[in-house]
């Protein structure tokens, strides 16, 4: 319904539950997309690291690391996006 603030204590909870799920945590990095670069960077270099399967989180993080000058980065966020596409059978 748009009440962000409220979407957050609801992720919060889901974590306490199954503190690894790359989802909630790739829902962070969106959150902090437009308001706080590096910590949104973090949440998806972080959901990547246990093993996202959000084209989101591949997607966003290599343009962050684009705008920050960092191509050889971004190239890998694409290129394991790929290999995840092919690993888990996921259509773009």
């Amino acid at each position: 319904a748009g009440n962000k603030r409220e979407a957050l204590k609801y992720f919060a909870e889901a974590l306490e539950v199954y503190p690894l799920n790359t989802d909630v945590i790739g829902i962070y990095g969106d959150y902090y997309e437009y308001t706080d670069y590096d910590l949104s960077m973090k949440f998806y270099e972080l959901a990547i690291s246990l093993g996202s399967l959000r084209k989101k989180d591949y997607f966003q993080l290599a343009n962050f690391y684009k705008w920050k000058g960092w191509y050889d980065k971004a190239n890998r966020c694409y290129s394991l996006w790929e290999l995840v596409k092919v690993r888990y059978g996921i259509d773009d």
